[in-house]
């Protein structure tokens, strides 16, 4: 963890232009010197945990992702600000800001899939602010993390063709593209599932190409086609058919 000080007004007034100068706080150091060890060890405040919950694109535009932080702090830092990152791998997409005057929980970022892509987001690092009315402040960088993903919605159907004593099973996927805002061919490996007394049972796998797949199974028995998700996309169970 880096830190420094900072002077009470001068604190005041970073927490008040803490959102336009958070790009330059998280990479920047201390820019007055050190208050004193007495002063600053009143000051303490921790993020425990940032998190924010997976979201499923289906349709153009940007997503609000609620982003939690969990804090814990010493009674002396009376005023205080949080401004937490959020990546797509090194590069900085969003900033989380809360403060002892607003959001000091939850907060809502967009985050544009079309821009910066789909699968794993990261939380943090946070630059820390923090201050009484009486003393000399603190600034810090917590280096706490979490993640929540962006996937596209993936959808996928079963149809199927008798052919003599046999049954032909036609398998098609799809998932949304972000940059078309259209859905496109998927292939993914997918299981084509039994029906049977106690549940699902799978009796063929397979790797679509073109998002699309034909397997041939035994007739006179229900189907369907199931894939799970990745990074990156949802999975997806067809409805039941009759083979």
């Amino acid at each position: 963890m880096s830190g420094g000080t900072v002077t009470p007004a001068g604190a005041r007034m970073w927490l008040g232009f803490a959102a336009l100068l958070g790009a330059l706080a998280l990479v920047g150091a201390a820019i007055v010197p050190a208050a004193p060890a007495a002063a600053a060890g009143r000051l303490s405040l921790d993020v425990t945990r940032l998190s924010a919950k997976d979201r499923v694109v289906s349709a153009s535009g940007c997503s609000k992702v609620r982003v939690h932080m969990v804090k814990r702090k010493s009674a002396a830092a009376e005023v205080w600000a949080v401004d937490a990152r959020v990546r797509k791998g090194k590069r900085t997409v969003a900033s989380a800001f809360y403060n002892y005057e607003g959001a000091q929980g939850t907060v809502v970022v967009r985050v544009c899939a079309k821009r910066t892509g789909l699968g794993r987001y990261e939380l943090g690092p946070a630059r820390v602010v923090m201050a009484d009315w009486d003393s000399l402040g603190r600034t810090r960088t917590d280096r706490t993390k979490g993640a929540f993903y962006l996937r596209a919605k993936a959808r996928t159907q079963l149809s199927p063709a008798r052919h003599g004593r046999s049954t032909r099973l036609s398998v098609r996927a799809q998932r949304f593209d972000p940059k078309s805002a259209r859905y496109t061919a998927y292939s993914p490996r997918a299981r084509v599932q039994a029906k049977t007394g106690g549940g699902w049972k799978t009796v063929r796998t397979t790797r679509l190409r073109g998002g699309r797949a034909t397997v041939t199974v035994q007739p006179a028995h229900t189907y369907r086609v199931t894939f799970g998700r990745t990074s990156w996309a949802t999975g997806a169970t067809s409805r039941a058919v009759r083979g």
